[in-house]
């Protein structure tokens, strides 16, 4: 009998998936609504006045006894259109750590939130695992034709937030040959030679990683930047940014964040980029940090697996500053009156 080996077993919950757009049904379709009336919101107040609004109504009342009927394929799609409303409401956290309320919002709202949150493993799913990967799904895969669940433009032409989105489920998918190939660097101190071709894979996806954003930095320069796209876009970079590169904690991806972990990087501080992580995808990067931490050590001790180690943490950071760099673009101010024209989508 044969097993499969740690890398294989932990890889399994991030590794992107091409999702189906499942609509909502039911009492759920209201979500759908309101999170489209949120991200055509002219400022954070007629956003949060929306918000405020719509969670007085008698529809919303029986949703949250309803979160836990819902079939495990149905709690994303609820979810992503709760983290759609919050940014876009320019809210920075929503329930606390324990899923209480934060003060200035409607309550009903937070009661939802924190039960979708106990469903999913985290309350602080408003962020790129579940905005970028889940919801551009079908654009990291079937190209730019494709439209994912929620889009800030109105039209076919994406919004910075949408391209910015994109971009991050599109390195997630390039990112994901690492993990198919991570068993690579799996015993590294029995197999030095195995481990460098794995450091080398890094290097090589990386550098399609780079020309990824590359292309994203040069499409966002001309697109337009709907006013809820950009307080989504600065609610998500809100958070101080982690370690040298400046990734704010809640535009990490998952498999970035499993990237990090097999060299050795990562932390599983629950105040990090982890808490951002559902249960499952949780437990497999910590699986994968313990491959990492003999990875680095090893590095350490013998020349040529150090001259790959640096080699590959120096594509992640290289890839890193240009996602940096799109992040900043994409929460960018519209220039004044008079500068430079700046077209609103939606």
């Amino acid at each position: 009998m044969t097993f499969p080996s740690a890398a294989a077993v932990a890889r399994g919950p991030l590794l992107p998936r091409p999702a189906v757009y499942r609509p909502l049904t039911g009492p759920w379709r209201s979500l759908d609504w309101y999170a489209g009336e949120t991200m055509h919101a002219a400022g954070v107040r007629d956003a949060r006045s929306i918000a405020a609004d719509r969670w007085d109504g008698p529809s919303v009342v029986c949703l949250k006894d309803r979160v836990a009927a819902l079939a495990k394929g149905q709690v994303e799609p609820v979810a992503l259109r709760l983290a759609a409303i919050g940014v876009n409401c320019g809210w920075s956290e929503v329930v606390s750590g324990e899923g209480r309320a934060v003060d200035g919002v409607p309550p009903r709202f937070a009661a939802l939130w924190a039960a979708v949150g106990r469903r999913i493993g985290t309350f602080g799913f408003d962020a790129a695992p579940l905005l970028a990967v889940v919801n551009h799904a079908v654009t990291a895969w079937a190209g730019e034709g494709a439209r994912p669940a929620l889009a800030w433009s109105a039209t076919d032409a994406p919004s910075r937030i949408d391209l910015l989105l994109a971009a991050a489920a599109r390195m997630d998918a390039v990112n994901g040959s690492v993990l198919l190939k991570s068993h690579l660097l799996e015993f590294a101190e029995a197999r030095p030679l195995t481990a460098v071709r794995g450091l080398d894979r890094i290097v090589q996806v990386q550098a399609i990683v780079r020309e990824v954003l590359e292309r994203r930095l040069e499409a966002m320069a001309a697109v337009g930047c709907p006013p809820a796209g950009i307080t989504a876009a600065r609610t998500l970079a809100a958070d101080p940014p982690e370690g040298p590169d400046g990734i704010p904690p809640r535009l990490v991806t998952p498999v970035q964040q499993a990237v990090e972990a097999l060299l050795g990087r990562w932390r599983p501080d629950a105040a990090g980029a982890g808490r951002h992580l559902g249960r499952e995808q949780f437990q497999a990067v910590a699986d994968l940090a313990p491959i990492g931490g003999q990875v680095r050590d090893l590095a350490r001790a013998r020349k040529e697996v150090g001259v790959a180690y640096d080699g590959a943490v120096a594509a992640v950071r290289h890839s890193n500053l240009l996602y940096r760099r799109l992040i900043d673009a994409a929460g960018r101010q519209p220039a004044p009156r008079g500068g430079a024209r700046c077209a609103t989508a939606g």
